[in-house]
């Protein structure tokens, strides 16, 4: 995320905090500052394969366009840079935190978890409240350790991005009263938006007077929604948000830098309703038309703002999606508070 949003602002400087070494200190723009670079760091390694339906291996032929990654990183997973990062913050006065990796902690033990969410529970406690903290989630499968993270860090964030299996995965670990077992493979745009309903209802200020937040910004392959909190009117610009956040996702999944006729294509139906719960949305279609690719709707208060994905189809990098797509959606939202 720190190397998107610098390419794609130049002038803006970036912290970034975390294991690194020569070799990816060698990589990264000048204006990306790593307080925790030493010239005897070492890097962690993170392998990543990506392959295409029909692609042969052997004498094994893929039946999906997919992809394996493996990661040794002992320093993530302990979140060493936490505390050199904490000390970065009264320096540089960032207009913007950004965190992202505590999925690389869980297969630590439940006390050193629990440790280390009461010290970023801190590290967010420093943050002031005029300058806005965005958490990236990535897969969890440790249902405990994703419920203690929701309860310990989004009351202390004022954004949250994440795809559908973290969405589906955070209301199972919270026991949200949805059919789970009869969950489509595909995500349904209804009920995405039933489940960030759930989400932001639970988690956010309309839910938890002490919370801070605020935003959810939704991705998955075909579609993605914007969810802010009303009022406090704290964000703003969704629509170009969410927007720039569909466009980088198909132009980096073909590697390309301007749409091509014939390379991408829709995924969501042209009709559909907004919610599978609400009486009233189910029975509620809306349409899309080209003259209109972003829908708009309100429900409980918060302003949910809906756009197709054109899909990549032969794509060639997908990893680090989420992370453009959020890092877009950010640099195109206004935030403000009094």
């Amino acid at each position: 995320m720190a190397a998107k949003i610098q390419q794609t602002q130049p002038n803006t400087e970036v912290m970034l905090a975390g294991p690194i070494g020569a070799t990816l200190r060698s990589l990264l723009q000048p204006h990306i500052h790593t307080p925790t670079f030493t010239p005897e760091s070492r890097d962690e390694v993170h392998l990543i394969m990506e392959y295409p339906k029909g692609e042969r291996w052997g004498g094994i032929t893929s039946t999906c366009a997919n992809r394996v990654i493996i990661s040794h990183d002992v320093s993530n997973a302990k979140m060493v840079a936490l505390e050199d990062f904490r000390q970065t913050l009264s320096s540089f006065k960032p207009d913007l935190v950004i965190l992202s990796g505590a999925h690389l902690m869980q297969g630590e033990t439940s006390d050193f978890k629990r440790k280390r969410l009461v010290d970023v529970a801190r590290l967010l406690d420093d943050v002031p409240a005029t300058t806005p903290v965005h958490s990236e989630l990535a897969t969890i499968g440790d249902l405990d350790y994703l419920r203690d993270l929701a309860e310990t860090t989004f009351p202390r964030i004022d954004s949250l991005g994440l795809n559908e299996q973290e969405l589906v995965s955070l209301a199972k670990s919270s026991g949200a009263d949805f059919d789970f077992a009869h969950m489509p493979a595909k995500p349904n745009i209804s009920l995405v938006s039933d489940l960030l309903h759930w989400l932001i209802q639970t988690h956010s200020s309309l839910g938890r007077e002490k919370s801070r937040l605020t935003r959810v910004h939704f991705h998955t392959l075909s579609f993605h929604v914007i969810a802010t909190v009303m009022r406090p009117p704290h964000w703003a610009n969704s629509k170009s948000a969410v927007l720039a956040g569909a466009r980088i996702a198909g132009l980096q999944a073909c590697d390309v830098e301007h749409f091509e006729a014939g390379k991408f294509e829709l995924q969501v139906p042209l009709d559909f309703t907004l919610s599978v719960t609400d009486g009233v949305m189910s029975q509620h279609f809306v349409s899309l038309t080209p003259e209109s690719g972003v829908v708009s709707w309100e429900r409980g208060g918060v302003a949910y703002v809906f756009t197709p994905v054109l899909v990549c189809r032969a794509p060639s990098k997908t990893v680090g999606l989420g992370d453009a797509i959020s890092s877009m959606g950010l640099l195109y939202s206004q935030f403000s508070r009094q």
